[in-house]
């Protein structure tokens, strides 16, 4: 059995069942399953993933282990975790878990170790856990790092601090930031559970109360708006002054915090930043307030001051924790102030998560494509051997420099007729075996470089042909794409130079089954359309080159 750390493996039958009635309603997993199985796009990929181990996320990594990759799940969230789901995940699956529901800080940080031990080459993260602890205490992992990808607001304003700072040593993508995520997980998902999880922790009614959202992003938005469809009076709390006005447009009251907090009698915090209700705001509070959360990390809610203004507290339901405050009103906090949607509710309720995790499994596969692009140039003069040990050498200053992203080499003739190195794939291994870190290098080759090292992928044959060399002598994977001067119209005015040499006639067919070929990501190089501006990854790459020739 794979490695684990889960509650009750006795549980897997249950969670197996829970995991098919959610698939059901995630029909476009389904859809890239199927492609994933035939294509393996993440083949041999190590992928770890800090989610919430839910039936929608083993339905995900049902889809990443099915497109090839090695994985290993923990949760990002102490409450969130489905015991059940878990346990199938592991028995029924054979997919590394370590995850317990109400796991304490110490278990949760060693779940996060055990899934960073397996040294992964992609991170999925909710909240940038892993992300925070690879720049951390295990910052000997950035270099095996390809990329990330992050789904929530919470942990993309940490990484967007990050990157402002300098410090962020791979690049990630703010899947958070896809309009569907935003719709279906964000405001829709989001705002129908959270309303789930207040109802299920108190079963309480609704209508007729006043509900304080803080809050008017897409997750406000879903839960003012299904508050106000259950009956309820809702109030927003919102600092950026159009959000305030949308919610004021959308038939709201707004009003600041100092405000709400004597008007309200259910709050729900959905910010993602730190102290939204404090005590400045405790001692306003109606006898029997109910404070919970839906941000990410349990920090909107000023707890430990709650805690200190107390007098008494004690859990009176599951998920509900009452504190007698000095004047003697009762507030309630659910959930420990941690995501309510999660801790009492059935998570990502329908099919919002459909799309959201569309969205991650895309943006997984993109982490194959480079983030550096550079164009070693010709060797004529010099030749090829000490051009591959002077490009050698550049490369390895650009891979020091670029703290582990990858670097794709860009190899094709000249306009000038000089010769490049890399006119065959014997050239190509010899250049990568004198760099010291082959494994993030990728190459880039030009349908004229390879026509005129003598390589024909004018035709079926000829493209086969010219895949099996590249397979034997530098490896599939090393290969990210072959240089179309314009991928969209390969046929049109771009090739007019290499039509010179036939390559502009190559095959239709040919070239339609190159793009097809899932074993290479296809990289638009702006450097064969100088009218256009080059794209700022180019051009600062190619600065750099420049500088490093001297």
């Amino acid at each position: 059995m794979v490695e684990h750390d889960v509650k009750n493996l006795s549980l897997a039958p249950e969670g197996r069942l829970k995991i098919e009635w959610a698939e059901q309603s995630m029909p476009v997993l389904r859809q890239v399953r199927e492609r994933f199985t035939r294509e393996q796009p993440l083949k041999g990929i190590r992928l770890g993933a800090c989610l919430h181990v839910t039936t929608e996320t083993a339905v995900l990594m049902l889809t990443l282990k099915a497109g090839g990759a090695q994985l290993a799940l923990c949760a990002s969230n102490p409450l969130s975790t489905q015991d059940d789901t878990a346990a199938a995940l592991v028995r029924e699956f054979e997919i590394p878990v370590f995850a317990h529901k109400g796991e304490d800080n110490e278990r949760y940080y060693r779940h996060l170790s055990a899934v960073l031990t397996t040294r992964p080459q992609v991170t999925m993260d909710d909240g940038a856990d892993l992300i925070s602890q690879i720049h951390g205490a295990r910052k000997e992992l950035a270099g095996d790092v390809i990329g990330g990808t992050e789904e929530t607001t919470t942990g993309v304003i940490r990484l967007r601090a990050m990157e402002r700072e300098g410090v962020l040593a791979f690049p990630v993508i703010a899947v958070n930031d896809a309009d569907t995520k935003h719709l279906f997980d964000n405001r829709y998902g989001t705002g129908q559970s959270t309303i789930d999880g207040i109802m299920r922790a108190t079963n309480i009614l609704l209508a007729g109360r006043t509900v304080v959202v803080a809050g008017y992003g897409m997750c406000g938005r879903g839960v003012a708006a299904r508050a106000k469809g259950l009956g309820a009076h809702v109030i927003v709390t919102e600092v950026e002054p159009m959000r305030a006005l949308e919610a004021v447009m959308d038939g709201f009251q707004v009003m600041p915090m100092t405000k709400a907090a004597a008007h309200g009698d259910i709050f729900v915090t959905v910010t993602g930043n730190t102290s939204v209700m404090s005590s400045d705001h405790f001692g306003q509070l109606k006898d029997g307030a109910i404070l919970c959360n839906s941000g990410h990390f349990n920090v909107e809610i000023d707890l430990e001051t709650l805690g200190a203004m107390a007098r008494g507290r004690r859990n009176v339901r599951p998920f509900v924790e009452e504190y007698t405050l000095d004047r003697g009103q009762r507030v309630y906090v659910l959930g420990e102030g941690r995501l309510i949607n999660l801790a009492a509710a059935d998570p990502r309720e329908w099919q919002r998560a459909v799309e959201a995790f569309h969205d991650e499994l895309e943006r997984a596969e993109m982490l194959e494509l480079p983030f550096v692009v550079i164009h070693p140039g010709s060797h004529r003069g010099e030749g090829v051997e000490a051009g591959v040990a002077r490009i050698a050498r550049a490369l390895d200053t650009v891979l020091q420099r670029t703290r582990g992203y990858r670097v794709m080499v860009l190899l094709e003739n000249t306009a000038g007729g000089g010769a490049t190195i890399g006119r065959s794939f014997e050239e190509l291994a010899a250049l990568l075996g004198a760099v010291a870190q082959p494994e993030r290098v990728g190459v880039c080759l030009d349908t004229c470089h390879l026509f005129a090292a003598g390589y024909d992928v004018r035709t079926l044959e000829g493209y086969e042909s010219t895949m099996e060399a590249c397979a034997r002598l530098i490896g599939l994977r090393r290969v990210r794409a072959f240089h179309l001067n314009d991928a969209k119209a390969p046929l049109g005015s771009g090739l007019d130079r290499h039509e010179k040499i036939g390559a502009g006639a190559m095959g239709t067919a040919a070239f339609r089954l190159f793009m097809r070929d899932r074993r290479f990501a296809r990289v638009p190089m702006a450097l064969e359309t100088p009218k256009e501006p080059e794209p700022k990854a180019d051009r600062d790459a190619l600065a750099l080159l420049r500088r490093l020739r001297g």
